[in-house]
């Protein structure tokens, strides 16, 4: 049998998933099976005979459970005496993996109320005469018939988080009591506050005497417990002079799934969170097996055939969210909105009415619900200037079953999406050039950010590579559009159409596009007749070989450093060049009515200032997708048995045209960005400034050394494409091509001579390029500074030739 020893919790966040696991109780009839999922060895439920741990409790059950208790049935009983928290458990529920999610439900400016602070599973033994809590982790696998089990288990022995004294037993023996109030008031991890929060704050201790239990509930697959803590902090958020942090946490406590969900193995030609596990086995390696992350939906067993035949089923528990009290009653029908679109998704995968936006109850409807109940998925609103949005979710790591997701809101949120929207298509939208935006504007864009965060609560992470694949001229396109949206996927960053001009009338949203049905449906859809996640592989493989015939079903994932440029942030079309020259139309036209739409009688100019630079950031980030397209590579996605390769170097004449459009476009003086009767009401100084820094990180973006030893290796290897010596020259003659350089020109010059002066010091081709157009442009600037009558331009010459020569020759 495979036993799982160690569990990898990870919290997703925008981009990251979460897991945790429990095998199933050992069953004799699985003794010879060599796959299946069976539990790890236990401690003991029982006491060992002639231990002496056969005596009774010490005490009597009703010496703890007065009169005064006020007691809750479910998972454990639970109750609750004079402050003391009391855990009644039955041992049939020991050896039980729990997932604990703990949250901040109220707090000092730590965060925000119903925030996430800690995930992990746990599993509650009995030792002789105590209750030990346990922490349990599944990343490595072992099958409990070979030899390496031993080695494996005896590798991942499992931490005590804390031990409890049994106090005394129910009426027949099977409960057993112990007092919990510690683990919940004393700073027990992983029940409190994590880093980096406690280094911040310079946390030092916990102090019993201002911490207490606050609320306490017992449910029948989960138990509910809130408290207090109060740290000794040296710099708390708030009334520093207390030296005191003073937080309401809230602990949920759940069982695992008693079945597990059969788990899909991932395919990296198709975009999904995962989790991994090494198992190791009878193979010369350690097998890697990773599982992506998915609600579990299943047909109703009377809906199979039906289901066989092609018709849409409601799955037997579908996908629900509800929505925060706390949120703005205008907003929440267009959150539902965003939450429900996935259902076009999930017919898809063959489901009806699979996901549902809900709602919370009223006190006077379910005096029991709580948004920080992990049973339940919430859309959390919080009052907080932060302009974000985010979609986690917690998933049980044996399968990758989804078992809870909180959407994070903020609620400034709603600022950000009024600045995209405005720089990106004012001139097309007569509705954004009113500020603030007409709810029915902003209910859409909400619509659209609730349509994103839910797909990453769904599995999905960034698709940054759908937006390449809709041609540009598309885009303008009424049709299209309105159709297709911006992107194959909502969840690029394919945010507005700033590529369509006036007059186009084409649809300016992303929606829920092709992409995102065809994961979903990847993802979702049941292999009925496989009985394991090996079974299906065939199957997924494929249905993913569609991309084959149809580009834009292709994921691309998000990266660091850019080494695809076809799947960038914020980029649209599937020529970069062309999209940028159609969005730096517009945003001159922004320019052009930025005054109008921000400056209001009786107000100062901070909207102004605030939306200029919103503006020249879209600017910077448009040329800076023409700017990665130098040495960039093309990355498909590709698995044993498909034709070609997964790195394909961007063509030659695609590079030059991108430099080209750099020099003509960004390193000539765009005067529509530097408006003085603009800049000139919010700062006397500091705008030439800060357009240099931007054109100084095209030109090193364009430099850069790993870009340009991938070219050097790519000519080496296939004997032709672009030279790395060919590109410097270029960009160079882009900087250098006129004697009377103006202020901006200047700058680029000297920040061209010192990324050359860096590449000295390598050991690569790049050393000796690097030296050779220091070399040339050293006699060129002494050259220049005899010719130039100007005053500026000789000291101009005069600095770059010195610098140059401290470059070659440092001990000068």
């Amino acid at each position: 049998m495979k036993i799982r020893f160690t569990l990898l919790l990870t919290l997703i966040t925008v981009g990251f998933s979460f897991a945790q696991t429990k095998a199933p109780e050992p069953d004799k009839k699985h003794k010879k099976c060599k796959k299946c999922t069976c539990a790890t060895v236990q401690s003991p439920t029982t006491p060992v005979a002639g231990s002496g741990a056969e005596s009774k409790a010490p005490k009597k059950y009703s010496d703890f459970i007065t009169k005064d208790a006020v007691t809750s049935k479910g998972f454990f009983t639970i109750h609750t005496v004079k402050g003391k928290l009391y855990f009644e458990i039955p041992k049939k529920q020991l050896n039980k993996e729990l997932l604990v999610v703990s949250r901040i439900a109220e707090t000092p400016g730590i965060g925000y109320g119903g925030e996430n602070t800690n995930n992990s599973v746990v599993r509650w033994e009995m030792r002789y005469d105590k209750i030990l809590l346990r922490s349990v982790e599944y990343i490595n696998v072992a099958n409990d018939t070979l030899p390496i089990y031993k080695a494996v288990k005896n590798s991942n022995f499992e931490p005590i988080i804390r031990s409890f004294d049994i106090l005394a037993y129910n009426s027949d023996s099977s409960n057993v009591l112990i007092e919990a109030t510690p683990l919940y008031t004393e700073d027990v991890a992983p029940f409190n506050i994590q880093e980096p929060k406690r280094k911040e704050l310079q946390i030092k201790a916990a102090d019993k005497t201002r911490s207490f239990l606050d609320y306490a509930k017992s449910y029948p697959m989960n138990v509910e417990i809130k408290s207090v803590i109060t740290y000794n902090a040296v710099k708390p958020a708030q009334q520093e002079e207390t030296q005191s942090v003073s937080l309401k946490f809230h602990h949920s406590m759940v069982l695992l799934p008693e079945k597990p969900m059969k788990p899909r193995l991932k395919d990296d030609r198709v975009g999904f969170f995962s989790y991994s596990q090494s198992e190791f086995g009878e193979t010369q390696k350690v097998e890697k097996n990773t599982f992506i992350a998915r609600w579990r939906l299943e047909p109703k067993p009377e809906d199979i055939e039906n289901f066989k035949k092609g018709e849409l089923v409601e799955p037997i528990k579908p996908i629900v969210y509800y929505i925060d009290p706390a949120t703005p009653v205008k907003w929440r029908t267009y959150l539902k909105k965003g939450v429900e679109d996935w259902n076009t998704a999930f017919e898809a995968a063959g489901f009806k009415n699979a996901i549902q936006a809900k709602d919370a109850p009223t006190k006077e409807e379910d005096p029991d619900w709580n948004a920080e109940d992990a049973r339940y998925s919430v859309i959390r609103y919080f009052a907080s200037p932060i302009e974000n949005a985010y979609g986690p979710h917690i998933s049980d790591p044996r399968t990758g079953e989804i078992l809870e997701s909180d959407i994070g809101w903020y609620h400034n949120v709603m600022n950000l999406l009024s600045n995209w929207y405005f720089v990106q298509v004012a001139p097309l939208d007569v509705r954004a050039q009113q500020i603030p935006l007409p709810d029915t504007l902003m209910g859409e864009l909400i619509r659209f950010v609730s349509s994103h965060e839910v797909g990453h609560t769904l599995g999905l992470p960034h698709n940054m590579k759908s937006s390449h694949f809709y041609p540009t001229d598309s885009l303008r396109s009424r049709s299209f559009t309105e159709k297709y949206g911006t992107a194959p996927s909502i969840m690029d960053y394919a945010r507005f159409n700033y590529v369509a001009q006036p007059g186009d009338n084409a649809y300016l949203f992303p929606k829920i596009g092709e992409y995102d049905k065809f994961a979903i449906s990847w993802g979702y859809r049941p292999i009925l007749e496989a009985k394991t996640a090996e079974e299906e592989r065939s199957t997924l493989n494929n249905w993913a070989k569609v991309q084959e015939t149809n580009p834009r079903l292709r994921f691309g994932r998000q990266q660091g450093k850019i080494l695809d440029p076809y799947a960038q942030t914020e980029d649209l079309g599937d020529d970069a060049v062309k999209s940028t020259g159609y969005g730096i139309k517009n945003i001159e036209r922004v320019m052009g009515i930025l005054q109008k739409v921000t400056e209001k009688p009786g107000y100062d100019f901070s909207l102004l200032k605030e939306y200029y630079e919103e503006t020249l950031m879209q600017w910077a980030r448009e040329m800076g997708h023409v700017a990665n397209l130098v040495a960039g590579v093309d990355r498909t996605e590709k698995i044993g048995g498909q034709k070609g390769v997964v790195f394909v170097p961007i063509s030659i004449e695609k590079q030059k045209e991108a430099i080209k459009f750099i020099a003509d476009n960004a390193f000539k003086l765009p005067a529509y960005m530097l408006k003085e009767d603009i800049v000139r009401k919010f700062e006397p100084t500091g705008s030439s400034d800060r357009l240099m820094k931007i054109q100084s990180r095209l030109l090193n973006t364009m430099l850069d050394d790993d870009k340009l030893n991938r070219m050097i290796e790519y000519y080496t290897i296939r004997n032709n494409g672009y030279k790395a010596g060919d590109a410097i020259n270029d960009i160079s003659k882009t900087v250098f091509n006129t004697i009377t350089p103006d202020a901006y020109q200047r700058s680029l010059q000297r920040e061209f001579v010192a990324n050359m002066g860096l590449k000295l010091s390598g050991t690569s081709d790049l050393r000796s390029l690097a030296l050779l157009n220091l070399i040339n442009l050293k006699a060129m600037a002494g050259n220049n500074a005899t010719l130039s009558t100007s005053f500026e331009l000789k000291a101009h010459y005069i600095d770059l030739k010195q610098k140059i020569d401290g470059l070659i020759d440092p001990k000068k």
